[in-house]
């Protein structure tokens, strides 16, 4: 998952402070679809862009 992760934020070009982001995404790509509720949906979604399985709710 670390490594998943660890891909996204270089894929993504951002630094470690958006790790914690970086993991709700690995761990959303482990299903078959996901949905991610956040506050913040910028760095989410540009963390999981490219991802069709994954969708992104700004509430």
């Amino acid at each position: 998952m670390a490594e998943r992760a660890g891909a996204l934020l270089a894929k993504a070009r951002l630094s470690s402070q958006h790790a914690v982001d970086a993991f709700v995404v690995a761990t959303a790509l482990e299903f078959e679809s996901a949905v991610i509720a956040t506050g913040d949906p910028t760095d989410i979604k540009r963390l999981a862009g490219g991802y069709g399985k994954v969708k992104v709710l700004a509430l």
